[in-house]
């Protein structure tokens, strides 16, 4: 078991091809639960209503550019029509099934 971070790079380092290649789904997977747990806190918290209403009143106010169409969302199962628009304040993500 690595006991630093050093250790740690080192035995990631010396991984087999499909053993490297697990592993990164893993921490992928793993980095994706990590955000996605701080941005439900950060939310249920309030921490993120600013800089929302900011990027929809950026929006509304004609400040924003279409940035994406559409995307499959495997996690769904299902395509989600979604429009992403850049406003100069935060990205929004407007959804519709």
């Amino acid at each position: 078991m690595a006991k630093n971070l050093q250790e740690l790079e080192s035995a990631i380092e010396q991984l087999p091809q499909k053993e490297l290649s697990q592993f990164r789904a893993w921490y992928e997977k793993f980095d994706s639960d990590v955000w996605d747990k701080q941005i439900e806190e950060d939310s249920s918290m309030g921490k993120l209503d600013e800089l929302a209403q900011a990027a929809l009143d950026d929006h509304y106010q004609g400040k924003s550019k279409k940035a994406v169409n559409h995307f499959a969302s495997p996690s769904f199962g299902r395509l989600i029509i979604s429009n992403h628009y850049q406003s100069n304040s935060w990205p929004i993500k407007i959804l519709r099934n």
